[in-house]
């Protein structure tokens, strides 16, 4: 990896911070505020059926945004059961208000800001999530230098145009730029398909967390990460500081 790094952006989801169990409290919120408005719905396989809904608004235009996929899809819902246009909108906006309270509510992994002021002396830092959180809402305002997500740029990694529009605003080389980051299509294959340099973090503290689906995901990319390594693999905050004195820090 060279050291010529002039900038280092970070996934957010499971690389900052852990997000299951936010997501939890999030979903938690949301069907609350389905209980507590539209009762009937609720119990009409609500969950099965908005998720069809998102399935649908997700191959449409705006479908990269993941606030506008579960706003749209709401309304969809609600128009299909019969609520009027205008109550459907407001609903929307209640019910997202509702999720986005717990959505913003993160924990970053125990060294994460203490690691972000440290590069942050020196590099100039990105968040760059295919997510919704909004960075200055949470723990870590004021950590990055950018912010950049789907909403934003118009696309979601591993599209190329959310690598390019780093290197588009601080006007360097995509070599200059190390990306890092707990998915290895979207983070690490991304990154290097640009020409990024890139470090794989997999934190082995939340990988009992996830769905067995995600698990059975995260095996294959293990497998095919030792039979041809692309980027530094770490599995915590410790190893990933480490990782970084010795990839990028001078030498004493």
């Amino acid at each position: 990896m060279s050291k010529n790094i002039k900038v280092i952006s970070f996934d957010l989801d499971d690389t900052l911070w852990p997000i299951t169990e936010v997501i939890n409290r999030a979903q938690a919120a949301y069907a609350h505020w389905f209980i507590d408005n539209y009762p009937d719905l609720h119990a009409q396989g609500l969950w099965s059926r908005l998720s069809a809904k998102e399935s649908d608004v997700k191959k449409m235009p705006g479908g990269h945004c993941l606030t506008h996929v579960r706003k749209k899809s709401l309304i969809l819902l609600l128009l299909e059961a019969g609520v009027g246009e205008v109550e459907a909108g407001e609903a929307a906006e209640d019910a997202f208000e509702a999720f986005y309270r717990e959505r913003i509510n993160v924990r970053p992994f125990e060294g994460v800001e203490l690691l972000l002021e440290n590069l942050g002396a020196r590099y100039q830092l990105v968040s760059l999530t295919n997510g919704n959180a909004d960075v200055e809402q949470t723990a870590l305002k004021n950590c990055f230098h950018l912010n950049l997500n789907p909403q934003r740029v118009g696309a979601r990694k591993p599209d190329k145009l959310m690598f390019s529009s780093v290197c588009e605003h601080f006007n360097v080389t995509p070599k200059q730029v190390l990306h890092i980051g707990d998915h290895y299509q979207e983070d690490v294959l991304g990154a290097k398909a640009v020409g990024f340099q890139a470090l794989w973090v997999l934190h082995k503290s939340e990988r009992e967390n996830l769905c067995p689906e995600r698990r059975a995901q995260i095996t294959q990319w293990i497998q095919v990460h030792e039979r041809e390594p692309l980027a530094p693999f770490v599995d915590s905050i410790e190893s990933l500081s480490l990782c970084l004195n010795k990839l990028l820090m001078p030498q004493s």
